[in-house]
């Protein structure tokens, strides 16, 4: 826009040279240089582009909503029916309002998966912060600071387990500044004793692998699966029906590792 205002301003005033220039109030020179100002802004209009060509292209954003099979976006309550059908439920204390300070909207809005599955995965943002869900965990790898913190992990895979890992006795130690960490608890009225890597505040990495090797032999064909967000992920408890579904559902690919 401005551009163009400026394009006008300089054929005007070569305009006014011109004029001058025929009616002898000044020299043929600076007619010339009239001529010259007037053609140049004229050039320079042409070439600028219209404001139609100025505009950005559309994008359609298509990540994440879920459909169902005629294309049309479906609700958050039809969402929540086909993952309880899955094997992802909602606490029965949790009431749709909860869910909805995350979410925004109504339950009959269109849904984001990957945002339907974090929020399962977490706490109500009000309140007593209570899960939402007991069937999926949306876990921060980020998330090691202090003695408790791996209990505190542990506990949450065991709730995920729902008693296929009945371990009491937990306990841990976390010193990032001496760069030590452990975590031990009683199974099967054994004594597990696990040191870790203490890294700033990042869960050792081989934690996951350790308690998917102690499920494996115990879970009648259910273990935990994982899908990756980056450095945070989704995790849940199930057969391999359950993994395949909730991947179809969801479009993440869900692993057992």
């Amino acid at each position: 826009m401005y551009r163009k205002l400026i394009v006008l301003c300089l054929m005007f005033v070569g305009m006014v040279l011109i004029v001058l220039g025929w009616t002898g109030v000044v020299g043929k020179t600076v007619q010339l240089c009239g001529f010259v100002i007037f053609a140049a802004g004229g050039i320079i209009s042409w070439r600028l582009p219209s404001s139609q060509s100025q505009q950005p292209p559309k994008v359609e954003r298509k990540v994440g909503l879920q459909r169902d099979t005629a294309g049309a976006a479906i609700s958050v309550s039809a969402a929540l029916e086909q993952l309880a059908n899955a094997g992802v439920r909602v606490r029965p204390s949790i009431s749709n309002d909860d869910l909805l300070v995350s979410l925004g909207g109504t339950m009959e809005s269109p849904v984001d998966w990957v945002q339907l599955f974090c929020i399962l995965g977490s706490e109500v943002e009000r309140g007593e912060f209570e899960r939402v869900s007991d069937d999926i965990w949306h876990f921060d790898a980020e998330c090691i600071e202090d003695h408790g913190d791996y209990v505190a992990l542990l506990n949450r895979f065991a709730i995920l387990a729902k008693g296929v890992l009945p371990m009491t006795d937990l306990r841990d130690l976390v010193d990032i500044e001496h760069g030590k960490a452990w975590v031990e608890f009683a199974l099967d009225g054994s004594k597990v004793h696990w040191d870790l890597e203490a890294s700033d505040d990042w869960v050792d990495p081989g934690l996951y692998s350790r308690l998917q090797q102690l499920v494996t032999p115990r879970g009648a064909g259910k273990r935990f699966f994982i899908a990756s967000l980056g450095q945070d992920s989704l995790v849940s408890f199930g057969d391999d029906q359950m993994r395949q579904a909730l991947s179809r559902l969801s479009g993440l690919k869900f692993q057992w590792e």
